[in-house]
């Protein structure tokens, strides 16, 4: 209605722009506390949470129901709804809908009675559940698979299985519900670390179509909605740390990495860091800015490419900045010139020590893997002055894996 006379239709448009207001999006999720669940007849949990909070600036108000997961992704697929959530990449899924950035972040571990190889164990999983799915895309096919996860817990109890693969938080809210029942496992589990998997939303292809901007707005709105749920333990950072200084210790010694920030060119005005950090910012890896091109090919630009080569995969990117967190030497295109304001400078050029930072946990969808961003603060030994800093990006399921721990999950 392109016109409204001011007296005559004016509750016709006030009904018409309230109908428009909000728009209902019809989502299926699977049972799988916390991270949805059903409580009095509403759904809640923390993909919910972030599901809402993604939308909550936008006309869409979601309607989230609870079914088994094959008739969740059957409906999908049909087109009875417009997205399906909590759930890993599939290539299946592909063919039919796209994914989401991450709305919540699973840490799977393998638990057992003593420690075994998951390529070797007999293992049980959950029928129709991401990680069944996962061992199947593996070759790992269980051997049993049940509706629930105390049914994989009694298995385990009566030795029909070796080992379940489960989501951390999963079974943290199983014991704390066994206990509070009396009904905790019989044998104590150990636990070790298999993968981190994003669990994102599903939205059909064909709602896309009609609605093409929906899911770029969706992924922007997340960034501010899931951080918290991104965060490292205190064991895991430890361990992180623990590899990470090895790691910066070796690079700096062996590049001669304090050598190069020892003698650095005239330091530049910050009009002027901007000015290039703009154009770089503005250049791409395939068209590099003039200055972009000069860094990558520097000597010890080529040095950090090759010597991050030899790290077989645990060091995803490595960056020199010098003393204003301008960058020296990166092995690939960076998206930034200028990293004076990110906390991979900023933190550790505050401490007066060789201050150390270890970032939270960032997901890089193109190359589907999650990383932390580790950096050290280098100063002159004579006057102990800032000289700059050297950062790596870690990629954490290889910084965590084969990781074995004792869980307390006997009575």
């Amino acid at each position: 209605m392109k016109f409204c006379a001011p007296y005559i239709l004016l509750l016709g448009c006030l009904a018409a722009t309230s109908a428009l207001a909000t728009q209902p999006l019809q989502i299926y999720a699977p049972e799988a506390a916390p991270y949805q669940y059903e409580m009095a007849g509403e759904v809640h949990g923390t993909t919910v949470e972030a599901l809402r909070c993604a939308l909550n600036e936008t006309s869409w108000r979601p309607d989230v129901h609870i079914v088994p997961q094959r008739r969740g992704i059957h409906s999908l697929r049909t087109g009875v709804i417009d997205g399906y959530m909590a759930i890993t990449p599939s290539d299946d899924i592909d063919q039919f809908a796209t994914l989401s950035a991450p709305l919540a972040l699973e840490k799977w571990y393998l638990y057992s009675r003593e420690p075994v190889s998951l390529s070797k164990a007999r293992l049980g999983a959950i029928a129709g559940s991401n990680e069944s799915i996962w061992l199947h895309k593996k070759g790992l096919t269980p051997r049993m698979q049940v509706s629930s996860l105390g049914q994989l817990v009694a298995l385990i109890e009566r030795d029909r299985i070796d080992a379940m693969v489960v989501d951390q938080r999963v079974m943290e809210r199983y014991l704390k519900d066994a206990r509070d029942n009396r009904s905790a496992p019989r044998v104590q589990l150990q636990r070790q670390f298999i993968r981190f998997a994003p669990l994102g939303l599903y939205v059909g292809k064909n709602f896309l179509a009609a609605h093409p901007r929906f899911l770029a707005r969706f992924n922007d709105n997340l960034d501010d909605c899931v951080s918290s749920g991104f965060q490292l333990e205190d064991s895991e950072r430890q361990l992180i740390q623990r590899q990470s200084t090895t790691l910066l210790d070796q690079a700096i010694s062996e590049l001669a990495i304090q050598d190069t920030l020892s003698n650095p060119p005239p330091p530049s005005t910050l009009a002027d860091i901007l000015m290039i950090d703009e154009l770089w910012q503005a250049s791409t890896a395939d068209a590099p800015s003039e200055e972009a091109q000069h860094i990558l090919e520097r000597p010890l630009s080529k040095a950090l490419r090759q010597w991050q080569q030899q790290q077989r995969g645990r060091v995803t990117e490595t960056m020199v900045m010098d003393a204003q967190g301008s960058l020296v030497a990166s092995s690939q295109m960076t998206s930034d010139y200028w990293q004076g304001d990110e906390d991979k400078f900023r933190v550790v050029a505050a401490d007066p020590g060789d201050g150390f930072y270890i970032g939270p946990v960032r997901y890089d969808a193109s190359a589907q893997h999650f990383q932390v961003i580790a950096s050290r603060a280098l100063h002159d030994p004579r006057s102990g002055e800032l000289i700059g800093a050297v950062a790596l990006g870690i990629d954490i399921e290889k910084a965590l894996s084969g990781q074995v721990l004792a869980d307390v999950t006997s009575p």
